[in-house]
């Protein structure tokens, strides 16, 4: 509640003005972070579009948080570049537990496989562009490439005519999602996560979801600007 958020200020910093204005009011996924380490001082780096749950650092970035981890602990070992890379995945537990009619998100931490996946790693599925309307109902279509998915993760009109498979959606959310697509609606089944997908990556119609896989029933989907698509078409 608003109340509680208000109360809560000194753990997400957000000011009451918003809370209470509704303007965070579906920012409903917040953080628990443990083994926090406070730096001595800023170290800038780039914060890439899309990167909302997992950050990679650059190698002189990385250098910088060794440097500050050496200090803070000498008798560390070489593996310290590892944990400097990682210092950000600092033991997050996702706290929402979000429904959506009968539908739930499970929680549990993302799997190390999950944590991030390279582009170059991943094959190219497809694009959706996101319209108004996806915006407003939470969902986005795969219609131009249904048949590159798996044809037993494919089912009917509604969950008496599912799929005998599940695909695993990762998201950039605390946890992904297992769902079948819906041939006659052409999208995925189960969508209570696809508001907080939006929001967490500052979805705007006109961008584009893209759809991409590193093995059969693994799929990631990540938010492209507009003005990035076009970008890459030059």
């Amino acid at each position: 509640s608003s109340s509680e958020m208000i109360a809560s200020y000194d753990h997400h910093r957000i000011p009451e003005r918003m809370i209470r204005s509704g303007e965070v009011s579906k920012w409903v996924v917040p953080w628990k972070l443990a083994d926090v380490r406070v730096l001595d001082r800023p170290i800038p780096y780039a914060h890439k579009n899309d990167a909302v749950t997992w950050v990679t650092f650059s190698d002189d970035v990385t250098r910088q948080l060794q440097s500050f981890l050496k200090k803070e602990d000498p008798g560390s070992t070489p593996d310290t570049g590892s944990r400097a890379r990682s210092i950000v995945d600092a033991q997050m537990t996702g706290m929402a537990d979000r429904d959506s009619g009968d539908e739930k998100i499970e929680e549990r931490p993302p799997s190390a496989a999950m944590r991030h996946i390279a582009d170059a790693d991943a094959t190219l599925l497809g694009r959706t562009r996101i319209s108004g309307g996806n915006l407003r109902n939470d969902h986005f279509y795969l219609t131009e490439f249904l048949e590159k998915f798996p044809s037993d993760c494919i089912g009917g009109r509604n969950k008496q005519e599912a799929a005998p498979r599940e695909l695993t959606v990762d998201w950039g959310g605390p946890s992904p999602v297992k769902t079948d697509i819906d041939r006659t609606k052409r999208m995925f089944r189960r969508r209570g996560w696809v508001r907080q997908f939006f929001l967490s990556a500052g979805a705007r119609e006109g961008d584009t979801v893209v759809v991409t896989s590193t093995a059969p029933y693994l799929v990631q989907v990540r938010v492209e600007r507009g003005s990035e698509k076009a970008l890459s078409a030059t």
